[in-house]
């Protein structure tokens, strides 16, 4: 089903917003109903200072099978440090939960022995603040 769906032929179609998107054309068995389809889309940006990554995830959505009408908009922001997955655990695998330790504390996620003064929690503050003013502007210009 998703190996039609979506080939190296499939057009650019862009948005409301004027980004571009990979055009879905869902086939599915007889036996199969769409109920729903999404397609997200991932923008990353570094900042140059902490090396921290802001990433915007762009989700459009539509009810049923039929993608040749404007799809719902929807949006997320993420913010993280490269130097964060070593200090991470995959807990998709796990049971129920991570077992922290109870001398754990939260400075891996913000120094992990790399240079504090570029993404120590001062740093990530700082980024947090960066995003939370281009998310607002951005806003405000829709």
């Amino acid at each position: 089903m998703l190996r039609k769906s979506v080939t190296e032929k499939s057009p650019q179609i862009t948005d409301v917003l004027g980004l571009d998107y990979i055009a879905v054309q869902p086939i599915a068995p007889p036996s199969y109903t769409i109920h729903r389809i999404v397609v997200r889309s991932v923008y990353q940006f570094k900042f140059s200072s902490s090396g921290y990554i802001v990433e915007v995830a762009v989700y459009r959505e539509w009810e049923g099978h039929n993608t040749q009408s404007t799809p719902k908009l929807a949006a997320g922001v993420s913010l993280y440090h490269p130097a964060w997955e070593p200090a991470l655990e995959d807990i998709s695998k796990l049971p129920d939960s991570r077992e922290w330790a109870s001398d754990a504390t939260l400075a891996p996620f913000y120094n992990n022995g790399i240079d504090t003064e570029s993404c120590g929690i001062e740093a990530f503050r700082e980024a947090i603040e960066n995003v939370q003013e281009l998310v607002s502007s951005v806003q405000k210009n829709l």
